[in-house]
């Protein structure tokens, strides 16, 4: 009886056994997973990596592209041919670009015939608005500077006398020798305004060494010669529709209108105009300038 019984539960123990070796056999030729993990090292190194493939692949697209540097170099060896001056390959004109020694020539070859011109037109100068200016002799310097120094616009009347103006030129002669210098005095019209006759005025230039003066109004004939002036290009009854006269001494002090400076010294002049008159109401600008010859 114990026995039997202990033979059948032996059975089924076996049975059982057997059934987990199998089960237990199944499993283990399941996957397993890693039980590694995977680190920030690892991640950089595939994105490296990838960034390769890509330059790779770019630089492979250029390589196969028609693009290359001959145009860039063609443009580059042009310029350099262009700015070689002393190159035999010079592609400028000479009427551009001209050597050191060739301006020099130019250079002297001008003043050799500024100093040989015999009637030193060259020497006279403009004051300008300002009143500062100057003139350069043969030998040595001769400039002004007028007080105020701008110099007032002037109303011209249609009738009566207009206004006044009074300023002085004073003149440097800082030659070494004596200068005759002749002031001159240019009037020119506003831009606002038309041209006009100058039908009346009076000029007035004095010193302590001499004076001149000049006068014309209507019905006087328009004459260029007012007193101790030349006017440019007329004045009086029936004068030249202008838009700028010019006023010269001709006459007075030492006999063709000129002030005598010493040299080193200076001299101050006295200079009125006045009794403008024209065919219409007009704004004139006054402007300055000299003319100067050594004895």
């Amino acid at each position: 009886m114990y026995n039997k019984v202990y033979g059948g539960k032996m059975r089924s123990l076996l049975i059982l056994m057997a059934v987990l070796c199998v089960a237990i056999t199944s499993m283990s030729c399941l996957p397993t997973k890693s039980t590694t993990p995977i680190s920030q090292k690892d991640v950089d190194q595939d994105t490296a990596i990838a960034e390769v493939k890509r330059s790779v692949q770019s630089i492979d697209s250029a390589k196969a592209s028609t693009n290359d540097f001959s145009t860039l170099k063609g443009r580059v060896d042009t310029m350099e041919v262009k700015v070689n001056a002393g190159g035999s390959s010079n592609s400028y004109d000479k009427t551009v670009l001209y050597t050191k020694s060739e301006v020099d020539t130019a250079i002297t070859a001008a003043i050799t015939k500024l100093k040989a011109d015999t009637d030193q037109a060259w020497i006279k100068t403009g004051g300008g608005g300002t009143g500062g200016g100057g003139g350069t002799s043969p030998t040595g310097s001769v400039a002004f500077a007028t007080t105020p120094v701008a110099i007032p616009q002037v109303y011209s009347a249609s009738t009566g006398s207009g206004q006044s103006i009074f300023y002085t030129m004073k003149i440097v002669n800082s030659s070494p020798t004596w200068q005759y210098v002749k002031p001159i005095i240019t009037m020119s019209v506003q831009s606002s305004y038309s041209a006009r006759s100058v039908t009346g005025i009076t000029i007035t230039m004095s010193s302590g060494a001499c004076s001149m003066t000049g006068s014309i109004a209507t019905p006087a004939v328009a004459t260029s010669s007012v007193g101790n002036f030349s006017v440019s290009p007329n004045a009086g009854a029936g004068a030249t529709s202008t838009s700028s006269i010019t006023i010269i001494p001709i006459s007075g002090c030492n006999g063709t209108g000129e002030y005598q400076v010493g040299a080193g010294q200076s001299m101050d002049v006295l200079i009125q105009i006045s009794g403008l008159t024209t065919s219409d109401v007009t704004l004139w600008n006054v402007t300055n300038s000299i003319s100067t010859r050594g004895l």
